[in-house]
């Protein structure tokens, strides 16, 4: 005969043996993540994110969002799509996450971490990214994947690098600046734009010019909403800096030209991290509308 007692703990184990069978499920996930992407780029990110983790939680609010935001798109980009979804949950409510919400994301990213040490240790290579094609075909998957699930055709991403020696640091930071621009160019470009038909394509380039480096990073989208910049303006009563263009304000934290929030934009992080990221270059963002159509982000970085 079985006691009340015998049939608690029996439940208490039966229980405890589905969790753990979901865990392993959810660590076999990351697993295959791992193995469909680039492991040493991934390596990197969960360094990077590890590095910053104590100013993540005590910095302020804004830049918190902004890494947070570039770290998703990071994670996104590489595959990592629950650590991508950790992060967007994070973002949400960063104005008031308590540490429980904290560790759980410390959690996903231990996961990750763990695993990728696992494999690296077994593999002999482990190169990092030297030149902006290593990235291109992230850009050219996440980009794909988004825009195919928006039913908007992809004609691709091209890429120009004629910079001979990146600076390491450098170039992670340029990868973040294209993060934010693809994401942006998918979003706001292709799959919020309305009656365009043309196959989305993006451009990057990165070209000595006169003393500094050129980024360009371009789209054939529908372009900025002019009109939506200068109501902007006016409500804030934002007035550019002497020869600077009126869009400067779409880099101002909390200024999106999106109505919602989705999981990739809406929150006006996107740009105001690409101005953070160029201020630590010395560097400066322009955006515009292009002639033949679509938007351009320049930005030119003085050599080192």
């Amino acid at each position: 005969m079985v006691s009340v007692r015998d049939e608690s703990q029996l439940r208490a184990i039966q229980r405890f043996a589905k969790q753990q069978a979901q865990r392993v499920e959810l660590l076999q996930e990351k697993l295959q993540e791992i193995l469909a992407g680039k492991p040493s780029l991934m390596r990197q990110l969960l360094k990077q994110i590890a590095e910053e983790w104590k100013a993540l939680q005590d910095g302020p609010e804004t830049a918190t969002l902004r890494r947070l935001h570039t770290f998703k798109g990071a994670a996104r980009t590489l595959g990592l799509k629950e650590l991508a979804g950790q992060i967007h949950e994070m973002e949400s409510r960063v104005a008031e996450a308590t540490e429980a919400h904290w560790n759980q994301l410390g959690t996903v990213l231990a996961d990750y971490d763990h695993l990728l040490n696992s494999l690296m240790a077994s593999r002999t290579e482990d190169s990092c990214a030297r030149d902006l094609y290593a990235y291109a075909s992230l850009y050219a998957e996440e980009a794909s994947r988004r825009l195919q699930a928006g039913q908007r055709r992809f004609q691709g991403v091209r890429v120009l690098d004629q910079i001979r020696h990146w600076d390491e640091a450098t170039l992670q930071q340029i990868h973040e600046i294209i993060l934010h621009s693809v994401a942006n160019a998918v979003d706001h470009g292709f799959l919020r734009a309305q009656g365009s038909s043309e196959p989305a394509l993006i451009e990057i380039e990165a070209i000595y010019q006169e003393q500094a480096i050129q980024l360009v990073i371009a789209d054939n989208g529908q372009g900025i909403d002019m009109n939506f910049v200068a109501t902007q303006a006016q409500a804030r009563g934002f007035v550019p800096e002497p020869g600077r263009p009126l869009t400067d304000i779409l880099f101002c934290d909390g200024l999106s030209t999106a109505s919602s929030v989705s999981e990739t934009s809406g929150r006006g992080v996107g740009l105001s991290a690409i101005q953070s990221i160029c201020r630590a270059l010395q560097a400066t963002p322009e955006i515009r509308n292009r002639s033949s159509g679509g938007t351009q982000l320049s930005i030119t970085l003085p050599l080192k």
